[in-house]
Parts: structure tokens; sequence; C-alpha cells
């Protein structure tokens, strides 16, 4: 794997990260309990799972966790 980038480089893992520390913020803050419809957290979800296939499906590049 020598053409592999770091982890921390790759967008599908911030993207990742960033999907999992959302809903923690709104468990505990209510940053957007107004703002979303009934079924707000199921579009979410799939929101989440459309765009992860996307990033995975313009991944050319494997990534690593060693530097």
């Amino acid at each position: 794997m020598d053409n592999a980038k770091h982890i921390l480089d790759s967008k599908t893992f911030w993207f990742n990260v960033a999907a999992a520390v959302l809903p923690l913020l709104e468990a505990n803050l209510h940053l957007m309990r107004d703002y979303l419809p009934d079924g707000g957290y199921l579009f979410y979800m799939c929101a989440v799972s459309v765009a992860n296939i996307y990033l995975r499906s313009i991944t050319r590049v494997p990534v690593t966790l060693k530097g």
C-alpha cells in the first residue's frame, strides 16, 4: 500500500465523524429539534447512508492508520 493516505486525510473518515457527532450534540443541546420535521432523524440516517455510498464510490486510494 505505497499509495495509501493517512486516515485523517480521508473525506469519508471526516464525514463519518461529523455524522456521529451531530446527533450526539443534538441529543444534548437540542440545536436542530425545532427545525426538523417529524421523521427528521430517519431522513438524516438515509442521507448519511447515501453520502457514504457516494464517498465510497469516488474513493480511489486506500487509507491507513500508519503515517
